[in-house]
């Protein structure tokens, strides 16, 4: 479960000789953000400039519990799809503990929701509520500070968010979309510190092209976000015990 933080397996696949995974299947039209020919950076990390789209985009997908997700992967980044889609900048690396993430890495599935009391009504947001109770246990979030969830809607799909920041200063935006049957789709995108004012405007580019079941996320609708959105300061990491004392032998 602690997919919901992903930092291990993250770790992990950055370790692997990652190949970009390409589907066979017929992928729709690239909008005009992914087509675009300016050689680009993959965003301005200070706020001064605007955030532009990546060229050459490539088509990845995913199938999980009778779902599919899909969307384009800007280019120059690294994809895996072996369980859900976890793909990364260019460049982006932990350079050991404890140390800082570089670069933008995301993380998209489909999770069980058998450990959660689910809202008998579908009336009721099941994103929210299922991310109100994640952010209640320690064992799916760790040691990291979280944000309380905030509700919003994303092309009629109830869908919430909350804002997650590890001890070693990684920032984690965590997005649920509520589907029929009682079912979510999580997006996690994680960036070091001095990422966290750029994420917001960053989600269109690296949400581009979203579809659920073939069905588009439009990512404008992610402008009902906070302009600004306030990350919690990064928690105390956790000291390290003392060894025990070594007995002499009698």
């Amino acid at each position: 479960m602690l997919r919901w933080l992903f930092l291990g397996t993250l770790i992990l696949f950055l370790m692997s000789a990652c190949q970009i995974i390409e589907s066979n299947t017929p992928a729709p039209a690239q909008t005009t953000e992914a087509s675009a020919e300016s050689s680009v950076e993959s965003a301005d990390r200070s706020g001064t400039e605007e955030v532009n789209a990546y060229p050459r985009a490539r088509w990845v997908e995913f199938e999980s519990s009778g779902v599919t997700v899909g969307l384009w992967l800007p280019h120059g980044w690294i994809a895996d799809t072996s369980d859900g889609l976890i793909m990364a900048e260019h460049g982006a690396k932990f350079d050991g503990s404890p140390s800082e993430m570089q670069g933008v890495i995301v993380y998209i599935f489909v999770p069980p929701l058998d450990p959660f009391a689910l809202p008998e009504s579908d009336e009721h947001n099941v994103a929210l509520a299922v991310l109100s109770q994640v952010v209640d246990m320690p064992d799916m979030i760790g040691g990291a500070a979280v944000s309380e969830p905030s509700a919003f809607v994303w092309n009629e799909h109830e869908s919430a968010y909350y804002l997650l920041t590890s001890p070693d200063g990684t920032r984690t935006m965590v997005m649920a979309v509520a589907l029929p049957n009682k079912q979510l789709v999580v997006c996690n995108v994680s960036v070091p510190e001095h990422y966290q004012g750029d994420v917001r405007d960053a989600l269109p580019i690296i949400l581009n092209g979203l579809t659920v079941n073939g069905v588009p996320l439009d990512t404008s609708a992610l402008e009902a976000l906070p302009d600004d959105v306030h990350f919690p300061p990064a928690p105390d990491p956790t000291p390290t015990p003392e060894p025990s004392p070594t007995l002499p032998s009698l």
